[in-house]
């Protein structure tokens, strides 16, 4: 394209660049005819390291047929991955994402020996912080892409490292069955987890806590609240009783179902929230 002065346009959006040589350096990648290096020079300048696929296209001016086979060469010359058919980042930059992501779980996994792995949301905050984006969508999909690597475990909302196992001590051990034994007394009362720790035999509240997260993602605790838990063989016999009271019944008052597990109005509440 050509300007008003007889100059060629060489980029629409220009990166601001001043009077550095970069910028020289930069007009020079993109004075070319070949679309993947110009493609290439666009996203390399991009402060942000990710690209949208769209804005892109439209700042080459390519029509989408010949925009998406430049792209679809710059993959398959291992240049750039194309995430969830909206983005687009340069393979160097992806590779040092995902190892961005397994030092954040490596130090996780330092501090929280206890807890199987950090949750998928906790994981993209990090993530946002260390890429400067704000774009949560954006980091939401490319999290995603990388955890399917094959470096990463993904159990339910948890992440950790692949290599990674839970090694209880003695001290863990001892703890993980007094939670299960205290649950287990408490039947269908669900009860916060400070009820536990008040009977002060464990009063390292941390460590209970993450004890007890690794307990639910082991199923072996059910999640009726914030720190609030139900031993899970009593949370799948309230299922189970619920299921076969509604294959005679069309409806259930909270009164009937408070009678159904012979628990208080409190308890009967948060399991039926629980089960919503």
């Amino acid at each position: 394209t050509e300007s008003i002065a007889g100059g060629t346009v060489l980029d629409i959006m220009p990166p601001k660049y001043g009077r550095k040589p970069q910028a020289l350096d930069y007009c020079k990648a993109v004075d070319c005819v070949d679309w993947e290096q110009i493609i290439l020079a666009y996203i390399k300048n991009n402060k942000e390291r990710l690209s949208y696929y769209n804005s892109l296209r439209l700042r080459c001016g390519l029509s989408e047929n010949d925009f998406a086979a430049a792209v679809k060469n710059l993959q398959k010359e291992n240049k750039v991955i194309l995430v969830n058919q909206q983005y687009i980042i340069l393979q160097d930059n992806y590779k040092s994402l995902k190892m961005t992501i397994s030092e954040i779980l490596a130090d996780f996994h330092k501090d929280n020996p206890a807890v199987s792995g950090m949750a998928k949301e906790e994981l993209k905050s990090r993530l946002c912080l260390k890429f400067q984006h704000d774009d949560t969508k954006a980091i939401h999909f490319l999290t995603e892409e990388m955890l399917q690597s094959g470096l990463f475990k993904i159990s339910d909302s948890l992440v950790s490292l692949q290599n990674f196992q839970v090694e209880y001590s003695d001290d863990f051990q001892n703890i993980k069955e007094a939670l299960l034994d205290f649950y287990g007394r408490r039947m269908f009362e669900s009860s916060p987890l400070d009820e536990f720790i008040a009977e002060g035999e464990y009063q390292v509240e941390k460590l209970v806590k993450q004890i007890a997260e690794n307990c639910v993602a082991d199923s072996e605790l059910k999640k009726t609240g914030s720190y609030i838990y139900l031993r899970m063989d009593y949370w799948q016999e309230a299922c189970k009783r619920l299921n076969e009271y509604f294959a005679e019944n069309e409806h259930l008052t909270l009164a009937e179902f408070r009678d159904l597990l012979d628990v208080s109005r409190k308890y009967a509440i948060r399991i039926l929230e629980t089960t919503d």
